[in-house]
């Protein structure tokens, strides 16, 4: 059964995706009840691909985000 709760979350989680960095590498994670929805890792411009198009370092920087919906 998919609860109004569930939507909830779901819209949360897209709400918080939709407002990050598209060349960020997002990671939803699936065991949400422990307080952890996504893991982040953050990638830098400034750099070029083979054929001269916009490419994006690795930093190593990664972070957590705790994601509370509401209706």
């Amino acid at each position: 059964m998919r609860t109004q709760t569930h939507i909830v979350d779901s819209r949360a989680v897209k709400a918080v995706m939709a407002q990050l960095p598209h060349h960020w590498v997002l990671r939803e994670l699936t065991e949400r009840d422990y307080g952890i929805d996504l893991m982040v890792e953050i990638f830098s411009p400034g750099l070029k691909d083979a054929k001269g198009k916009e490419a994006f370092a690795a930093t190593g920087s990664v972070f957590h985000i705790q994601i509370k919906g509401t209706e």
